[in-house]
């Protein structure tokens, strides 16, 4: 198994845990009641702390002009709304935050605050993230040469 995602106990139900099901489609259920263990499969989908979508792209970013990275509701791993922690790494630098995800379409503009380590130069440009329309944006407060960023997220709740 790969470890618990889902689960629940009380004093009645000792409790049920859902691990993403080796084919990779469903999970198995496994319930503890009255003394009893019982495993069935749950084919019903939830998105898992184990699905990371992951992008790997070369762009040049012009000052405070928003890019569109590539990631979208259809890229594997956002197709549902929730929280989702997200990481841009490019070079030796690393950004970091949390955001809100709507799967469907539309919605407003929204920044991805995002935390900072590396060895960045203080002068140098930082980079944003923002969600819109189902979609996720980059951009950079001043200009950035042609790099390859890898970004990644991940469904926290």
């Amino acid at each position: 198994m790969n470890g618990a995602t889902k689960g629940t106990a009380n004093s009645t139900n000792l409790g049920t845990i859902y691990a993403p099901s080796s084919s990779g489609t469903g999970f198995l259920k496994c319930s503890v009641s009255n003394n009893t263990i019982s495993w069935s499969y749950d084919n019903t989908t939830y998105a898992t702390p184990d699905a990371t979508a992951t992008l790997t792209t070369t762009k040049a970013i012009t000052a405070d002009t928003w890019v569109d990275t590539g990631l979208s509701n259809s890229t594997s791993g956002l197709g549902t709304s929730g929280t989702y922690a997200v990481q841009v790494t490019y070079s030796n630098d690393i950004y970091s935050g949390v955001m809100s995800w709507y799967a469907g379409t539309g919605g407003t503009a929204e920044e991805v605050i995002l935390h900072y380590a590396g060895n960045r130069n203080p002068d140098d440009a930082r980079i944003y993230l923002k969600t819109e329309g189902g979609k996720i944006y980059i951009a950079a407060n001043g200009a950035v040469a042609s790099q390859t960023y890898t970004i990644k997220i991940r469904k926290l709740i």
